[in-house]
């Protein structure tokens, strides 16, 4: 029985909900070898895949996850349809693969793809599937079979626990298979259930066909308000021009979007709140939003940067055509997605843009004021998105330089320079003049905007008589914040000498009000230090004249023979001299100096906006190395101590390296200072077990972790090195994804992961049991990394050569943090560290890591590896950042307790009122009563402000 069409539900296509599964599914699948399927198991569904491909006048059959199959080519035999068995189905987890799988086997002809007994083994099916899509669109004949144990029918409709097949990840029943097929845009063709092996007593399994056409996929992707599944280019943002809360980047997105083809363009917001237009905007617009994959709960629990990448996922997952991913800098949403895609986690052949719009560093330079040290891991995550990224795009130079100043490594070949798009109307000059009557302040009420110099001109120029007598009404057009208090109580005091008008629109509505008012206002911008402040160029669209601050970016927008007329110093006389030269202005001068700005401007605007249409044809001419992605080839050992460690424990990481998908050279374990019956049982288990080679070096006395892992470097002569912490378990790609990032990134010395924790004695083969996520930033600012260790942990993997080079742990004293300190000798020399932005690591929280404190020993040691400056100065700094640690802690706890106290003050007013009003409800019932202290209450105010006139005299 096919599954409605009217259930389809986007959610279920992630691996938070398991990809539709509501079974269990288990962390770490037992990896098989490639003849997956004993002689006679696949009959039946060999057979049924011969009267589809029959069907359809197939001329392939795709086998995937299988070199060879004696069997399937019997059935086949005496046929002209040809079959092919491709690959492992270990290959079919990654992107760069699946690219490879692509360009092998697409073909206009009629061909069937099966998986059969796979897709039940992969840890993330979506790459498999996002590929498969993409050749079923090929050709509107092919199709998809895919055949796996249905759950219900094997275990019952109630089963909840991870499958019984140690080399299943997770099992549908039918109806789940449907649904996450459905929901992933396929046309289910037929479904049912067939009996595998010939005594037709065994397993169940779901056997579904599957087809789609393109017309089929846009009418699914329209029925959900997606864009085309012709996207090419995507922006991820914060905010749109028509929400609510806007600025420039809002109005950049909304400008690209008018520059290319529907089909072709796509956004995506991250933002929350006022930032995101409304429902029926977001629908007509085709906004992709993450609450259409994710719950709210999922997406305020994640970092920012972590939602982007999860939603990324997503849109990748839908969309096979996407080429270019931009995101804004600002906000760090770019972050973890340029640490996957060096990690090979989406499409090497999707390259991603970075458009400087000005990072958290540009706000500093615009308040001239230094931010608080708790900001520094956003500004690493800002400039490691920089430098991560395929493409660096800066609309000025102001805003490379100030990248440049601050010690960004743009990486040479990724920088363009790019100034922002934006559509003049050819006519909204057209209009008479008067003199000028009405200053617009056009921009959020901020000192980083101007207004409070703003302010200051306006009090200079009450003084002066032409200016009072000129100007009738002031208009401030954007949002109101309540710490500008002493601003907003100055313009307040104002209204009853000058009209005062206070708006805040949005942004079509705000370019309505200027233009409505342009024959007779002067709009001021007096931007500090603004990087391409939209702001300018909509006020000049709007026929109006203007009057900027000559800083930051805009000198560069605006082009030079205009400056003396409508640019002016930054600072309250600059301001204030700047109105009165444009108030002074002749009629026809003004309008003169009007009509031919906005012609330049015009034509300069044209020239850009033809660049941006072009984006994505020069995409093509890009370096071949920004779309690839090697396989892996280096060779890597595995350092594993393991002093007193629980036998078990070692047997669940015998078990992970057992089931890795590329294989270590060797395993090398340390036992320091065990007693010899500890060390035999040790070799007897690892002998048992293990199914790589290894060593086992033992050493009768306890010279500490560090001294541990040294000796085992010592031994190692491969490309790469990983030491393995006691308490944590590989998962199946551990290694691979480690190699695969050394491999690709030689400018990296080090790569760390994010690792999923347990409780000890939890069962962690069950995802369900998997807790919190360790999220390491990777090349983490050394400052806060006196203090706190977001650089990696321990199981990481290291370039052999770079860590014998620099010493490797500091085991000069017996002091734990012996990982943390080698980050920050690494970031001493100059080592780049990244991150696989996924869980490959299980980590067992542990009674003794419990135990485990930092105290001051420890902080020596992190002291003695800061050696990129003296080591007198790292001492004073690990003190400095010690206290400045414990003064945040402190702070906190105030502004918790001020919460608090907020909170119960709240909460007994409104008790207050609901009294109140309770008294009142009941005074009304007695009319005369409601009289009486109606005129007692009157008696007593106008005795007490008799009071106060004898007390002022």
């Amino acid at each position: 029985m096919l599954m409605p069409k009217d259930n389809v539900d986007l959610t279920v296509t992630t691996p938070l909900n398991n990809f539709g599964c509501k079974a269990g599914s288990r962390a770490i699948p037992m990896l098989c070898g490639d003849n997956l399927i004993n002689a006679g198991w696949q009959t039946e569904v060999y057979t049924e895949t011969l009267k589809i491909a029959q069907s359809i006048q197939a001329q392939r059959v795709i086998n995937l996850g299988y070199e060879t199959d004696v069997e399937l080519i019997d059935v086949f035999s005496g046929t002209a349809i040809e079959t092919i068995g491709i690959g492992s189905y270990r290959d079919l987890n990654d992107y760069w693969e699946m690219e490879e799988l692509f360009s092998q086997i697409k073909s206009d002809n009629v061909q069937l793809f099966l998986l059969s007994g796979i897709i039940e083994r992969l840890s993330d099916p979506r790459p498999l599937l996002r590929t498969l899509r993409r050749l079923l669109l090929l050709n509107p004949a092919n199709r998809m079979v895919i055949s796996t144990p249905d759950m219900e029918k094997n275990h019952g409709d109630n089963y909840i626990d991870v499958p019984n097949n140690p080399s299943h990840v997770r099992e549908w029943t039918l109806n789940e298979l449907l649904l996450f097929l459905e929901s992933s845009g396929f046309t289910i063709q037929d479904a049912k259930n067939i009996h595998m092996g010939q005594q037709h007593n065994q397993t169940v399994n779901s056997l579904v066909t599957v087809s789609l056409t393109k017309e089929e996929y846009d009418i699914f992707l329209q029925s959900h308000y997606l864009p085309s599944c012709d996207m090419e280019y995507l922006i991820l943002t914060a905010e749109h021009g028509k929400a609510k809360l806007t600025g420039g980047i809002g109005s950049y997105v909304e400008e690209m979007r008018k520059l290319f083809p529907e089909n072709q363009f796509g956004i995506c917001i991250l933002g929350k709140g006022d930032l995101v237009p409304e429902e029926y905007i977001s629908k007509q617009e085709k906004l992709i939003l993450p609450i259409y994959f994710f719950n709210v709960q999922y997406i305020d629990r994640l970092p920012a940067s972590d939602v982007a990448l999860s939603v990324l996922e997503q849109i990748v997952y839908f969309y096979h055509n996407l080429r270019l991913v931009e995101s804004q800098d600002v906000e760090g949403y770019g972050f973890r997605i340029s640490q996957a895609k060096l990690s090979g986690l989406v499409p090497p052949s999707l390259l991603l843009k970075i458009c400087c719009h000005g990072p958290r560093l540009y706000l500093e330079n615009n308040r001239q004021d230094w931010l608080d040290p708790v900001m520094f891991s956003s500004l690493d995550e800002e400039r490691i998105a920089v430098e991560s990224a395929d493409i660096v795009s800066y609309p000025t130079d102001f805003i490379y330089r100030l990248c440049l100043d601050a010690g960004y490594n743009i990486g040479s070949g990724k920088a363009e320079k790019q100034r922002l798009p934006f559509t003049y109307k050819t006519n909204t000059v057209d209009k008479g003049f008067g003199k000028i009557d009405t200053l617009i302040f056009f921009s959020k009420r901020v000192f980083f905007k101007g207004f409070s110099s703003f302010t200051e001109a306006v009090r200079i120029l009450l003084e002066d008589i032409s200016f009072t007598s000129s100007i009738k009404r002031i208009i401030l057009l954007g949002p109101r914040f309540d710490y500008m208090q002493k601003e907003n109580e100055f313009f307040d005091s104002l209204k009853s000498r000058v009209e005062i008008i206070e708006l805040s629109p949005k942004r079509a509505e705000a370019i309505y009000t200027i233009a409505d008012n342009a024959d007779r206002a002067l709009c001021i911008m007096p931007f500090l230090n603004d990087n391409h402040p939209y702001a300018v160029l909509e006020a000049i669209s709007t026929g109006c004249q203007i009057l900027a601050a000559k800083a930051g970016g805009i000198m560069e927008l605006i082009p030079a023979e205009f400056h003396p007329l409508v640019l002016c110093e930054p600072d309250m006389h600059g301001i204030a001299e700047g109105i009165k030269k444009a108030i002074s202005l002749p009629v026809e001068i003004r309008a003169h100096l009007v009509s031919s700005l906005f012609e330049a401007m015009l034509k300069e605007q044209e020239i850009i906006n033809n660049q941006n249409r072009d984006i994505l044809n020069e995409l093509n001419s890009r370096d071949s190395y920004k779309t690839s992605f090697q396989k892996e080839k280096g060779k890597v050992t595995v350092i594993l101590p393991c002093y007193r460690t629980d036998r078990a424990y070692i047997g669940d990481i015998v078990y992970g390296l057992n089931q890795q998908s590329l294989k270590p050279e060797r395993v090398i374990f340390i036992d320091d200072g065990s007693s010899d019956k500890n060390v035999e049982d040790l070799r007897d288990l690892i002998s048992k077990e293990l199914t790589i080679p290894f060593d086992l070096i033992s050493h009768p006395t306890n010279s500490g972790p560090a001294a541990e892992k040294n000796r085992g470097l010592k031994l190692v002569n491969t490309d790469y090195v990983v030491c393995l912490e006691p308490y944590d378990i590989p998962k199946t790609d551990f290694l691979r994804s480690y190699v695969s990032f050394l491999d690709n990134n030689p400018e990296f010395a080090v790569v760390t992961s994010y690792y999923a924790s347990f409780d000890d004695r939890s069962d962690w083969r069950d995802q369900n049991n998997l807790k919190d996520i360790f999220r390491p930033i990777g090349d983490f600012s050394m400052l806060l990394g006196q203090t706190s260790n977001l650089f990696g942990h321990g199981s990481s993997a290291y370039r052999t050569d770079y860590l014998k080079s620099i010493g490797g742990w500091d085991d000069s004293e017996r002091a734990g943090c012996i990982d943390w300190a080698l980050f920050l000798k690494i970031k001493s020399h100059g080592g780049k560290i990244g991150v696989v932005p996924k869980p490959i690591i299980l980590h067992r929280n542990h009674p003794e890591e419990e135990k485990e404190v930092v105290g001051y020993q420890e902080e020596r040691m992190l002291a003695l590896n800061t050696s990129a400056i003296s080591k007198f100065d790292a001492f004073r700094l690990q003190s400095m950042m010690r206290q400045y640690k414990s003064i945040l802690s402190e702070r906190d706890s105030l502004l918790r307790e001020n919460d608090q106290l907020k909170q119960e003050c709240n909460n007994s007013l409104r008790l207050q009122q609901t009294k109140a009003m309770l008294f009142v409800r009941e005074l009304e019932k007695h009319p005369t009563l409601m009289k009486l202290i109606s005129s007692v209450y009157k008696c007593i105010a106008r005795i007490y402000k008799r009071g106060i006139t004898h007390l002022a005299v």
